[in-house]
Formats: structure tokens, C-alpha cells, sequence
């Protein structure tokens, strides 16, 4: 089989429902992030991530986007840094983490009143139960691991 000819697609599930918007062999459609237009300077991002390594590679797709990016290792510390933090935009939320996971997380971010907080669930898990669980608990969208680096740019600027 010729590698060339195989082509992934990348589905996200928002609270508009799914968006089909990537296709990894696509030459116009390349997984490289048009950063000039994404200037995210003044933008607070929450990213909680249990695992360094995952943390480490968003915070490398998101440097040069010029945002201020803080790091919460589970759901609890997440709910203690926005408490803290009223100026985060937006929070990148895994959803299988120790202590506390993304789903209650994100539901007591809810219960607290936040409901204007833009929550992008980020998870290795694809099965469509997630998808849909993920939506109810008030997640308003959902991306799957390993993610791409464009896609991740556009889903963030459109809640931006």
C-alpha cells in the first residue's frame, strides 16, 4: 500500500455539533498552524494535564501565539487556579487525570457559575460516549490525542 494515498480525518465535536475540518494527507490543508494569524497576546489559557510530556508539547504549539498559558496537574488544582484567576479565556482540560478527572472537573467549573468559560476537552479516548458524556457535563468541545496543530489553533481561536 502506498502511503501517500492514505488519509486520516480529524473529527471535532463542539457545542455546534461535528465539524470535520482536517485531513492529514490533504497537501492544502498541511499541520502546520498559520500563527501569523493567530496572535494570542493578552489571552490566559489553563491547561490541565496530568502528564508533562503533553503539557510540554501544548505549551510548544502555543508559545508563539504570544499567550499567557498556566498548567494545573489535575482537576482539583484547575478549580483552585480559576477560582484565583478570573482573567483565564479559555481552559484546555484532559480528562483523565488523577485526584479529579476533566468531567467532574468541568462540571463543578458549571455548578460555580462559570458558563461563559470556553472548555475544550483534549483526551485519547475517541469512543462516541465520550464525545457525547463530554458535551452534557458542559464541555464545549472535544479533541482527540494526539492532536494537530492547526486544528487546535482554529477550535481555540473561534472561542477566542
Amino acid at each position: 500500500m502506498n502511503s501517500t494515498n492514505v488519509s486520516n480525518t480529524y473529527s471535532f465535536f463542539g457545542d455546534k455539533g461535528m465539524n470535520i475540518s482536517y485531513h492529514t494527507k490533504d497537501p492544502g490543508n498541511k499541520d502546520e498552524a498559520d500563527l501569523s494569524k493567530s496572535n494570542f497576546e493578552g489571552v490566559t489559557i489553563l491547561i490541565v494535564e496530568d502528564e508533562n510530556s503533553n503539557f510540554l508539547l501544548l505549551e510548544a504549539i502555543l508559545r508563539k501565539t504570544g499567550v499567557n498559558l498556566l498548567h494545573a496537574w489535575n482537576g482539583k488544582q484547575a478549580i483552585e487556579i480559576l477560582d484565583e484567576n478570573p482573567e483565564i479565556d479559555l481552559c484546555l482540560m484532559d480528562l483523565k487525570m488523577p485526584i479529579m478527572d476533566g468531567f467532574e472537573a468541568t462540571q463543578k467549573i458549571r455548578e460555580m457559575g462559570n458558563n461563559k468559560l470556553p472548555v475544550i476537552a483534549l483526551t485519547a479516548f475517541s469512543e462516541i460516549f465520550q464525545k457525547e458524556n463530554a458535551l452534557e457535563k458542559g464541555f464545549n468541545m472535544f479533541m482527540t490525542k494526539p492532536l494537530n496543530r492547526k486544528a487546535l489553533i482554529e477550535n481555540i481561536s473561534a472561542y477566542l
